[in-house]
């Protein structure tokens, strides 16, 4: 029995399902199998739900009784919170990795969209060529990040193979939450002075995060699912910075 359905950005449908082992959700769609593989990679490095069945076209995974970023933020403590980022971030930095010259993933990625703040040449000239190629999530954002309240753990949902590899790029996709609430957008929340906080903790303790270009090319990836309110940008060329007009802030 379905008690609930979600529908994702990539097209995935999301059940919460009653049946024969209990409460699951089930996902089922598009990007399954890169969903698996990942999340099969992260286990044992990162609290994630249990992967119950998984068959090529649904992938059923264990239930956790949560409360979502937003309303943990509005109620709990967010320095708790920092450190949970700060953990798995330092946790996939140790671990085995190798360098990678992103070079050809960034142009393939920036000549695929119709529009952008600046020039190719500009934000290619302030991308890093060579990065670590780590342990990474590949979707970290508010959304992807649940509190078990039962266990009184921070979880993460939702990772996926992706070409942007490295956990240096996990950062750079969280700062469209942190830094321009995108997780807020539908939202009346005041998380502001809570969202500084964590920015100023992560800006000085992870490597890339103050890289704008980077979070640029990463924001680039929910410039299709934004309305053409949310798509106003603008770019001040004299002093080299980002404005997002409307629910997002400075970059």
């Amino acid at each position: 029995m379905i008690i609930k359905q979600f529908i994702g950005h990539s097209g995935a449908t999301v059940n919460l399902v009653e049946n024969e082992l209990g409460t699951v959700v089930e996902k089922s769609g598009t990007g399954i199998e890169r969903n698996y593989n990942r999340i099969t990679s992260l286990t044992g490095v990162v609290d994630q739900p249990q992967i119950l069945a998984y068959d090529g076209d649904t992938l059923t995974m264990e239930y956790i009784q949560n409360q979502d970023i937003q309303h943990y933020l509005i109620n709990g403590e967010h320095k708790k919170l920092t450190r949970f980022i700060k953990t798995v971030y330092d946790k996939f930095v140790r671990l085995p990795t190798s360098a990678k010259d992103y070079t050809s993933v960034y142009e393939r990625r920036l000549s695929s969209v119709s529009w952008l703040p600046t020039t190719i040449d500009n934000l290619m000239d302030c991308l890093p060529r060579h990065l670590a190629q780590t342990v990474y999530h590949g979707d970290l954002t508010c959304n992807n990040i649940l509190y078990d309240y039962n266990n009184s753990r921070f979880v993460l949902i939702d990772a996926v193979d992706i070409d942007l590899d490295s956990v240096h790029f996990d950062i750079s996709k969280l700062r469209q939450d942190i830094d321009c609430g995108w997780f807020l957008r539908d939202s009346d929340a005041l998380l502001s002075n809570r969202l500084l906080s964590i920015r100023q903790s992560l800006s000085e303790h992870c490597e890339y995060y103050n890289n704008n270009a980077m979070a640029i090319l990463c924001l680039l990836r929910v410039w299709t699912y934004s309305t053409e309110q949310e798509n106003k940008w603008k770019y001040y060329g004299e002093t080299n910075e980002y404005y997002y007009i409307g629910s997002w802030s400075k970059q």
